[in-house]
């Protein structure tokens, strides 16, 4: 008995190694955003709707198919002040692949709005410093953002791009 139950295990095993397909890391996922991250309604740890824009192939084969469900997490979200601009980054945490929803790690994107305080009149302080991600790496300002008073905004219909961080394996 014991001897079978082993068998079936290992062809168990085996069976669903050898369906394995790997989405790399560095690979570009292009998503649309299906709802508004407003920094006035949403606070960090909101999970936000997407649609992948383009299909996704690797060595000719498509992995991920345009209009495809995403999901990603909002893991910074700054209002401006006097002297610093509003700011948002995103992760893409979800993609729906063969229709299975399978976890996924992207660096982080990131936006920063502009600033509309006034050091002296008719002088705008316009910072230019690179954006720090929550994990410490700089990121380039990758979102077209909005700002409306002290908020930012991502609107419904933005095109946000992430890159994988991590291979995603899936079977």
């Amino acid at each position: 008995m014991f001897k079978n139950t082993l068998l079936f295990i290992t062809l168990l095993v085996i069976s669903h190694t050898s369906f394995a397909a790997v989405l790399p890391a560095g690979t570009e996922i292009k998503i649309r955003m299906q709802e508004p991250v407003n920094s006035q309604l949403r606070s960090v740890g909101y999970y936000f709707k997407a649609l992948v824009e383009n299909a996704v192939n690797i060595d000719n084969k498509e992995i991920i198919k345009q209009g495809a469900k995403a999901s990603g997490k909002v893991t910074m979200l700054k209002t401006a002040n006097r002297t610093e601009a509003a700011e948002i980054e995103l992760m893409l945490t979800n993609l729906t692949i063969d229709n299975r929803a399978i976890s996924v790690k992207s660096y982080p994107v990131a936006g920063r709005g502009e600033l509309v305080y006034r050091t002296k009149v008719g002088t705008p302080n316009l910072e230019d410093e690179p954006i720090t991600a929550s994990t410490g790496e700089q990121i380039s300002n990758t979102i077209p953002v909005l700002t409306r008073g002290n908020f930012i905004e991502l609107t419904t219909g933005t095109v946000v791009y992430f890159i994988l961080k991590d291979d995603v394996i899936y079977y």
